[in-house]
């Protein structure tokens, strides 16, 4: 099944991206005009809602799959209950979508994520699109050269590049490439995630826990990194300006 959308939009566009099992990629449009293509499952499809609230937002938004989701941990493992559905075993819960076993939740469906493909939302957006995408498990982004707020949980990925300055948080097992950046960057990484990032910074503020991992390709002004548990934040280039650094439990910042 396929969908297609056309905008008029005005300068100084947000795309806003949210709750989406799907296969994920935004390019550089026309000026004022944005595109949505959607291809896929009927059944997925159906959970997927475009609209666009004003000339200067555009939404593409799931229906999350974690509201009413009940995890019960115990050394023995753990089990999940969802309305009808039960299941033990290898259990990750983001903030919108839980996966138990290969199968993801979405929209009050249970699909098996390893028959399943997921759908696939092509956009084209002006050059200068910001982005704010929550929970999105295959995010492509190239050439938009704007903010970019990007929060990743469970097992998603993002690749974003063409980035002027904005904020990274990953949790869970996900994993965030940035290229071709600059201006400020603010990442937060828990759990086993990783972020990498390459570009030419002004103030970095970088804090890791558990046994998550930044990496930092590139100078930098200022920096501000905070490492706990069995954590790394890595610099790889200078930074010319004023170096906070914080370390605790096994977790290593290393600066140059």
């Amino acid at each position: 099944m396929d969908k297609s959308f056309d905008f008029s939009v005005s300068a100084g566009l947000t795309l806003n991206l949210k709750n989406l099992w799907a296969s994920v990629s935004v390019r550089t449009g026309g000026v004022n005009q944005a595109t949505v293509k959607l291809s896929g499952d009927e059944k997925l499809l159906k959970d997927i809602q475009v609209t666009q609230p004003s000339s200067d937002q555009l939404s593409i938004e799931g229906q999350g799959g974690a509201d009413n989701v009940t995890v019960i941990r115990s050394r023995g493992g753990s089990s999940i209950s969802i309305g009808n559905f039960r299941s033990s075993g290898s259990i990750v819960v983001g903030s919108n979508i839980v996966m138990v076993n290969g199968k993801v939740i979405s929209g009050g469906n249970v699909i098996d994520a390893n028959d399943t493909e997921m759908p696939v939302i092509i956009i084209t957006v002006p050059e200068g699109t910001e982005i704010d995408a929550d929970d999105v498990q295959d995010l492509n982004s190239q050439g938009l050269n704007a903010k970019v707020y990007l929060s990743l949980s469970a097992q998603g990925k993002a690749k974003i590049q063409g980035v002027n300055g904005g904020k990274v948080n990953c949790s869970g097992q996900t994993r965030a490439d940035i290229s071709d950046a600059v201006g400020d960057l603010k990442v937060s990484c828990s759990g086993q995630s990783r972020v990498t990032a390459k570009g030419f910074f002004l103030d970095i503020d970088a804090n890791c826990s558990g046994q998550s991992q930044v990496t930092i390709i590139g100078n930098c002004e200022d920096i501000n990194a905070e490492a706990s548990g069995m954590s790394t934040v890595t610099l790889t280039g200078n930074a010319s300006g004023k170096v906070r650094k914080h370390e605790s439990g096994m977790s290593e910042v290393s600066i140059g």
